[in-house]
């Protein structure tokens, strides 16, 4: 198992203090005294893609956990400090706005990965394992950004074209969003590892008031679970 991390500041609140990764050379952690091997694959899609992709070649380990904060589409359903572990991960905002709307990869016919001998051909969502424990229904999908939601609004409109235009898996609700997750599980899928990610809650996608985000106890209850998950 490799755990993968954006950020510096989520390696520092999730690990044992200590030795603290400091790239993407995977390097030797603990959580709870517990010896874990971690990454830091960067802060957004571009970053996390290709830092993860070096970090899970060099390791080359059977399964990898991407671990980090996400805001909420739907704090009923998703609240703040909760944990979700993503069965569907896309890039949301990959297309084009033509003939009065917002188009994905799959509606251009474009693919962001070609078919390979054993991989399939990637054109929007990944499917990924979930999380023993932390299964939801309906299936939690998470978009994957370059720019976070700035307010109720175009969080709302960015739900909206993931329900009426991503050709969705069956039953998979948009319920979170991040800036790293598709990236990370793209990278692992061409290199055959299983890809898992689980994060914590930190906001309601779109609520341009930092104070009234919970960082701290979104990244508490994620080392919490972290202290008590089977890593090997």
């Amino acid at each position: 198992m490799l755990v993968l991390i954006p950020t510096a500041r989520e390696a520092k609140a999730l690990l044992d203090p200590g030795l603290l990764p400091r790239g993407e050379e995977p390097q030797a952690a603990e959580v709870g005294g517990r010896p874990v091997r971690v990454a830091l694959v960067g802060f957004g899609p571009a970053a996390a893609g290709a830092l993860s992709a070096l970090a899970l070649a060099r390791e080359r380990p059977r399964r990898c956990l991407v671990l980090g904060v996400c805001g909420s589409y739907d704090t009923r359903l998703l609240p703040v400090g909760a944990l979700a572990s993503a069965r569907h991960a896309c890039l949301a905002d990959l297309g084009v706005e033509r003939d009065g709307g917002w188009q994905g990869p799959r509606a251009l016919g474009l693919e962001q990965a070609p078919a390979l001998p054993g991989r399939a051909a990637v054109s929007q969502w990944l499917d990924l394992p979930v999380w023993p424990g932390l299964e939801r229904e309906p299936s939690a999908a998470f978009l994957t950004v370059s720019r976070a939601s700035g307010c109720a609004e175009e969080a709302a409109q960015r739900e909206a074209a993931a329900r009426e235009r991503l050709d969705l898996p069956a039953g998979a609700v948009p319920l979170a969003e991040d800036m790293e997750s598709f990236a990370v599980a793209l990278a692992a899928s061409r290199l055959g590892v299983a890809c898992h990610v689980v994060r914590a809650v930190s906001n309601q996608a779109g609520e341009p008031r930092r104070a009234a985000w919970d960082l701290a106890g979104a990244l508490a209850a994620l080392r919490a679970w972290l202290l008590t998950a089977s890593l090997g």
